[in-house]
């Protein structure tokens, strides 16, 4: 069973949340498990469960990357490597592959939002499949 954050985990989820300031909770008062929860479907995290029809239909990827790397989320290295694919397609493989798998649910969670963002009807079309 996942437990509360400790002192480290707390800070990296306060800087996420100076960021995102829409978020209903604080690092301080949310268990990891709730955190995670907010974006979670059943077991899996949201972008996880949906990979393959993100992959194959998010268009607004650079805008995304850019995000990404403005949050810290992935760093230059990791951005590079998935601007150097050709297509749409082969960034988001590569971004699942190498610094989106990396990130952890933080960075899961902040590429959901950014998802909200740029890619709203597509997302809203993956929630409302079963």
């Amino acid at each position: 069973m996942l437990g509360t954050l400790s002192k480290s985990q707390s800070q990296i989820f306060a800087a996420a949340f100076k960021r995102q300031s829409h978020l209903s909770c604080s690092p301080e008062t949310c268990s990891w498990s709730i955190w995670c929860l907010k974006t979670m479907s059943g077991d899996r995290h949201f972008v996880d469960k949906h990979r393959t029809a993100l992959i194959q239909s998010v268009s607004m990827v650079e805008p995304i990357l850019g995000e990404l790397l403005n949050r810290s989320i992935i760093n230059q290295e990791g951005y590079n490597k998935v601007m150097a694919q050709g297509t749409n397609q082969e960034k988001m493989k590569e971004l699942y592959e190498g610094p989106l798998n990396a990130c952890g649910p933080i960075g899961k969670d902040m590429f959901y939002e950014l998802l909200k963002q740029l890619e709203p009807y597509l997302i809203l079309e993956l929630k409302n499949k079963k």
